[in-house]
């Protein structure tokens, strides 16, 4: 052979190499770290030495939109956000799901429910999914969902208690609630009562100020095709009002937050039809502040986001001159891959008829969700916030630290702020799957001071009154 020849074997051996390593690479999962797009930036790396991110405000607008949610990107147009952009976090590899718990086996079917129920309930990584879209988009959309879903229900029980700020306009000082959110995952815990498979129950009860207490939302879901029971408890009638599954999308009260709202996304995977999917490179807001605390109490692990661990806003920090009172000024904006999901629901009441939802690749959580009505408006902007924690168990991973609800068409925002965030490992005294009953999951003591209680069944249905109009 000549060495020439020779010279052409290696270069068509060396091409098809290359081609065999590009297909591999189509099919790995899609968390590598995103690379700067053409047109982007700055995004300084701290990896290679940064020591903050740029400051983009209105006049970095044009270099950074195309990183952000069109809605949030208007945000930016007009100065309203503004925040610190950084290309990763500063340790990658504490940002990604938690380790999976058990190896069920799952398959999705192309109405968007299991095919079986998995005997110890949902993990995280529940499938695997390719970095390209590719085959059945449908099928692959309810994956990411569920992957989402299962991100969450691994933790088996756990106890949010929130920090909720109402802006009533975005320059205007907020009013501070507070909310506490249980939800127990009952076939983690070896539990299964009734003759429906549970998926989880949920109670969100507001704590502060006193004249909101025992206002509750008691929610039942089960896996299936079936509508969500719901139960809403209201001070104002001293009563308990059996709902439909559609009031899962109204607000607990005008302009506050919707409990389809919570983690994001907490709608139901089986009522949508899933609509379209893709991958983008978007900039994902996360928290990089100091470990929270932590107490071992019972079966429970307590962390408490106090101080240096908990995020600020610019009413009180006033880092980002002209920007909204709610805007986080701690936090930074990182460069990550994420699905969007577009869907429709089945169920004709809902107020969330058309949905985008936006889930980062890397950690199974749901970073933004956009509502939109049927002229196409949107009504409802969601940005979560990412933090990292660290378990004896899973190891570090990123954990939801609250979100911001933005009303476009009244200028309201809300701020859903996590202050201590415990999981179980075993139901404890108070958080049993009895005190997530219609009947008990709240008492009104009567005029006579004999408790009042509802004598409704989980599994049967009753006339819907939605008592908070």
């Amino acid at each position: 052979m000549s060495r020439s020849a020779g010279h052409r074997s290696v270069r068509l051996r060396t091409r098809h190499v290359l081609v065999v390593l590009v297909l591999m690479c189509s099919m790995c999962t899609a968390s590598a770290q995103p690379e700067v797009p053409p047109g982007i930036g700055p995004l300084p790396d701290p990896l290679k030495g940064a020591k903050s991110g740029a400051i983009v405000n209105t006049n970095h607008s044009a270099l950074y939109r195309k990183l952000l949610p069109p809605e949030i990107a208007e945000l930016l147009d007009v100065g309203e956000f503004q925040f610190e952009a950084m290309l990763q976090p500063r340790e990658p590899e504490r940002w990604t799901s938690p380790k999976p718990t058990s190896t069920d086996a799952f398959e999705v079917m192309t109405s968007g429910e299991l095919r079986g129920v998995p005997h110890s309930g949902l993990r995280s990584q529940m499938f695997e999914v390719p970095s390209v879209p590719q085959g059945d988009m449908k099928q692959l959309a309810y994956k990411v969902l569920w992957n989402s879903t299962g991100t969450i229900a691994q933790m088996k029980l756990i106890a949010e208690r929130i920090k909720v700020g109402i802006f009533h306009r975005a320059d205007a000082a907020p009013y501070w609630l507070e909310f506490l959110v249980e939800r127990i995952y009952p076939l983690a815990l070896g539990e299964s009562p009734g003759t429906e498979k549970p998926l989880f129950r949920e109670k969100i009860a507001a704590i502060k100020p006193p004249a909101l207490e025992k206002l509750s939302w008691l929610t039942l879901r089960f896996f299936g095709g079936g509508e969500d029971f719901v139960w809403a408890a209201s001070p104002m009638i001293n009563s308990i009002r059996q709902m439909t599954g559609s009031n899962r999308s109204d607000a607990i009260f005008s302009r506050i937050f919707a409990p389809d709202d919570l983690f994001v996304w907490s709608g139901k995977n089986e009522l949508i039809d899933a609509t379209a999917i893709s991958v983008q490179q978007l900039l994902v807001p996360i928290f990089e502040g100091r470990e929270a605390s932590s107490e071992r109490r019972e079966s429970c692990v307590v962390k408490s986001f106090e101080r240096d661990a908990e995020i600020q806003s610019n009413a009180d920090s006033k880092r980002f001159p002209g920007a909204g009172a709610w805007v986080p000024t701690n936090t930074v904006m990182v460069l990550r891959n994420v699905w969007r999901v577009e869907l429709s629901s089945r169920d004709p009441y809902t107020n969330d008829a058309r949905q985008a939802v936006y889930v980062d690749v890397e950690s199974g959580l749901p970073v933004y969700k956009i509502v939109w009505d049927q002229a196409g408006r949107a009504t409802k902007v969601v940005m979560g916030l990412l933090r990292s924690v660290v378990s004896e168990e899973r190891g570090s991973y990123a954990a939801w630290a609250g979100e911001y609800v933005i009303y476009p068409g009244d200028g309201a925002r809300v701020a859903l702020l996590v202050e201590e965030a415990s999981q179980c490992d075993a139901a404890i005294k108070g958080r049993e799957i009895r005190d997530f009953d219609p009947s008990s999951f709240v008492v009104f003591e009567s005029s006579g001071g004999r408790a009042e209680a509802s004598d409704k069944k989980p599994e049967t249905r009753q006339t819907s009154s939605d008592v908070l109009d």
